[in-house]
């Protein structure tokens, strides 16, 4: 009588958090849903300090269809192989499976109910819209290892709160780098794909480093400050970009010394064909060409009248990053002839 009592309470106590077992396993963790794992063994004291704050966890989303809070006891002996499965060798140990997928994320953040559901919901909810580019082990090589690109990477782990502080940062310098087609502004995160981060010596989190585009890339650790313009002058200053503190690109962007020592007074210069041949041997000079083949076709105020229908064109508001550089480049070049 006193056993079935026993039980009964837990069940009560518990009754949110999922029990699994090698049965039910592969039916609950199968994709179709986000599904939070604790193993661990009753005997384990950290697991009994555990234990209120997961109960709490699972009746925080008890209501919640696709969200399930579960619990294996590694500790019974029918269980042993499947906590193998997932190389437990510790209790407890927690895990998290992402729906849309059965392989596991690690968990090592906090041991609270708020670290625990604040874990979920950076897991589950969409990621605000940015241009920084998530890295895995697996794309690595591909992407921060391209010799033609400029990548800059952040080494992070989900709970660690200078990360959080530095995420709504490194998003703004991510849209406003986002016209450059060689610079590739990049994060990994550390629980996900320790290998990579171990291989490149992440002892702490976030861990800046760049990686210069060229043959032979080899990782230079950012030891700048975290703000937009700290980032703003790094990139400015070691990857050749000309923008200001607010993304806007500066006056020298898009333009060519020898080509705006060739065109200065074109409109008023007799040898216009001459010019535009030697136009056409230097690399970068399309704009240019074509600049002055439009002032040959349609008159000397073409400059002013092009330069008014870019204006005008800035003016949209939903413009693309891309576009409205190569817009401002151009008025850039105009400002020459």
């Amino acid at each position: 009588m006193k056993f079935i009592l026993f039980t009964l309470l837990t069940f009560l106590v518990s009754a949110d958090v999922v029990s699994l077992n090698p049965a039910n396993f592969n039916t609950i963790v199968d994709g179709s849903k986000h599904v939070f794992v604790k193993f661990f063994a009753p005997w384990c004291g950290h697991c009994k300090k555990l234990a209120p704050e997961y109960i709490k966890l699972a009746d925080a989303y008890k209501n919640k269809q696709d969200i399930v809070i579960a619990e294996l006891d590694c500790d019974n002996k029918d269980h042993k192989d499947l906590c193998g499965k997932f190389g437990i060798n510790g209790f407890p140990t927690l895990k998290f499976f992402r729906k849309g997928t059965t392989e596991p994320i690690e968990y090592e953040g906090g041991r609270t109910v708020e670290d625990l559901s604040h874990f979920i919901e950076e897991k589950i909810q969409p990621k605000a819209p940015s241009n920084v580019v998530s890295v895995t082990s697996a794309t690595f090589d591909s992407i921060v290892m391209d010799p033609t690109k400029n990548v800059f990477v952040k080494f992070f782990a989900p709970w660690c709160g200078h990360c959080k502080a530095l995420a709504p940062k490194y998003i703004e310098v991510s849209k406003m780098y986002a016209g450059e087609d060689d610079l590739v502004i990049a994060e990994v995160d550390c629980t996900e794909n320790q290998e990579t981060c171990n291989k490149y010596e992440v002892h702490g989190y976030p861990t800046l480093k760049s990686f210069p585009k060229g043959e032979n890339k080899k990782p230079i650790a950012y030891e700048g400050g975290r703000e937009v313009k700290d980032f703003v002058t790094y990139f400015n200053t070691n990857y050749g970009y000309d923008r200001d503190e607010t993304g806007k690109l500066g006056k020298m962007a898009g333009r060519i010394a020898e080509l705006d020592d060739l065109v200065k007074g074109f409109v008023d210069k007799e040898n216009k064909e001459e010019i535009i041949k030697k136009a056409e041997a230097i690399e970068g000079g399309a704009y240019y060409v074509k600049v002055m083949k439009r002032i040959i076709e349609r008159g000397a105020d073409y400059v002013e009248k092009e330069k008014a229908r870019i204006n005008k064109i800035l003016e949209n508001p939903s413009m693309k990053a891309k576009k409205i550089d190569d817009f401002t480049r151009n008025l850039n070049v105009l400002e020459v002839f």
